[in-house]
Formats: structure tokens, sequence, C-alpha cells
């Protein structure tokens, strides 16, 4: 098993990171078609820098990751949040998996998680399942990268990042409409001393309400 989050989690929460998962959640916003969600679903969570920062657009959050670290993280978080605030709930799931919330969700959104899925196209099938009809998935991931991006992840078995359009198509034959994305964030990752160069996209994606 994989356990290289579970090690990660304790010190996870880097200025870098912060700073970078601020941005992320700031152009997931704009790109969603609605202000609000009765429920949200986040797919791999880590400790919540994404997702909690998405929060005030649901009334009920659901956050799920695959490492249990990360979900005690997650749960000690939720439980400092301010009274009023909206209904959190913290699940642990298996990697690329979302657990059937009660009611359909409104929207799924994630950060840097699909690309450490196995099977991406069945992933997206079941994504388009837990959505509402005119419910909508939206994410940021990782543009193409050089392989040395993971070489301080020595499990790693998923995708060195996406080709845009190729992600587009398969959004496509999942059932979505409306796919569009776009590359938003440039950044660098330090390995073993050299930086090695990355860029983030959004991609969303919507379930016609005919669905």
């Amino acid at each position: 098993m994989d356990q290289y989050f579970d090690a990660q989690a304790a010190r996870w929460d880097t200025p870098a990171r912060i700073r970078r998962a601020a941005r992320i959640a700031q152009e997931l916003r704009r790109r969603l078609p609605c202000p609000r969600y009765r429920v949200a679903m986040e797919l791999g969570s880590g400790t919540g820098l994404v997702g909690f920062a998405m929060a005030g657009l649901a009334d009920q959050l659901i956050l799920t990751d695959p490492a249990p670290e990360m979900v005690e993280i997650l749960r000690r978080k939720a439980d400092c949040l301010p009274v009023g605030g909206p209904q959190v709930q913290v699940r642990l799931a298996p990697p690329g998996r979302l657990p059937k919330p009660e009611r359909p969700c409104g929207l799924i959104f994630h950060s840097m998680a699909l690309h450490h899925v196995q099977d991406v196209a069945q992933a997206l099938q079941d994504f388009f399942l837990l959505l509402e009809p005119g419910g909508c998935l939206c994410f940021a991931d990782l543009d193409p990268v050089d392989r040395r991006f993971h070489s301080d992840h020595p499990d790693f078995t998923g995708y060195n990042g996406f080709a845009q359009p190729e992600l587009q198509a398969a959004m496509r034959r999942a059932g979505f409409a409306a796919v569009r994305s776009a590359t938003f964030l440039r950044d660098e990752k330090q390995i073993d001393g050299t930086a090695c160069p990355f860029s983030l996209f959004w991609m969303c994606g919507i379930k016609s309400p005919e669905h």
C-alpha cells in the first residue's frame, strides 16, 4: 500500500502549498456556473487546503481522502470550524472513488488528485453518476510534466499530468457537456535541489439537465 501521503500529512501545510491552494480555490470558484450548492464533494482532500477554502459554496461539504493520516487532520480542522457554517463530513475513501452521498452532488471538485487515479475514465463516469442534473465537475490538475516531478514519491503509479484536449475528450465520453479548460498557474518544485517547472490547468464540465 502507498504510504507516501500518510508519511507527509503532518508536514503537508507548507507556506508554498497554502499559497498555491488559495490560488487554486480562487480559480475554481471563478469557473463555477452557480454561486452555491446544496452538496459539494471533494476528491483527494489532503489536509483540506482547497476544500475548506471552498466551504462557503455549499450547505453540505463532503471531504474525502484515501490516507488515514490526512483524514485525521481533516477531522481536526473540521472540528474547529465556526458554528453556523456548512455541515462538513469527512470520509476515508479509496483512491479515485467517492462515497455515495445521501443526495446527489451539485458540485464535485478536486485539486491535483486525478493524476493519482489509476482508471481515469471509470472515475469520470462515477463522478457523473454522483452529480445531480445540471451539476458540475470542476478541478485543477497538472499539465504534462517531466517524470522527475514525482521522483520524491517512490510508489507513484499515476499520470505525469494530462494533455487537456485528451482529458476534455474523456470528460465528454463520460457524459459531460460544456467542457472547457485553460492553464492558469505556473510554478516549480524543488527535486534534489533542482527546479522542476510545472503548470496547472482548470477544467469544468456540466451534467446536462436532461440526464
